[in-house]
């Protein structure tokens, strides 16, 4: 009976011994020490750093309010030399009584960017660009226009520069 104890003391100290090499072994990964400069599409951690961080410093909140009442478009915004504008959320308040559904359209200088009978608007909306796809370059007049004379919006644009140099 002692020798049947004693074995299964030896298999059991055996199989933690097993057990302790096969979580341990593996963890060795070697030097953490680089073997050489980085390769030329290889990026240092410092590289990595300001590049995370640079383009968050260099946005220039943006946020106004506009009304078209008909006739020619109304100009929100001209960007400026060496930027871009992303947009990121508009809001819309048909002012017309009762309210229209014409809509309104969102140009860059005269290129259609958003159409907003497309998205059916008739009544007070918000539109979210959270992917940022959204975007007017230097020199560029983002404008409001209204499909009918006799139609009135209230436009709220919100956004960002950034310099795209």
């Amino acid at each position: 009976m002692e020798t049947r104890k004693a074995k299964a003391t030896v298999v059991v100290v055996l199989l933690a011994l097993a057990g302790l090499a096969v979580i341990f072994l593996p963890a060795y990964a070697g030097s953490l020490e680089p073997s050489g400069a980085p390769g030329p599409t290889m990026k240092t951690m410092d590289q990595v750093y300001d590049a995370a961080t640079s383009s968050v410093s260099e946005r220039e909140g943006y946020c106004t309010t506009v009304k078209e009442d008909g006739g020619s478009p109304t100009n929100i915004l001209t960007v400026p030399g060496g930027k871009r504008f992303v947009l990121l959320r508009i809001y819309v308040q048909d002012l017309a009584e009762p309210p229209n559904d014409d809509g309104w359209e969102l140009l860059v200088d005269s290129r259609l960017l958003i159409d907003g009978a497309i998205v059916n608007i008739a009544g007070d909306k918000q539109f979210d660009f959270p992917d940022r796809c959204v975007a007017v370059e230097a020199g560029e007049t983002l404008k409001l226009d209204t499909k009918d004379d006799d139609y009135e919006v209230l436009m709220t644009v919100i956004g960002y520069y950034y310099s795209t140099q």
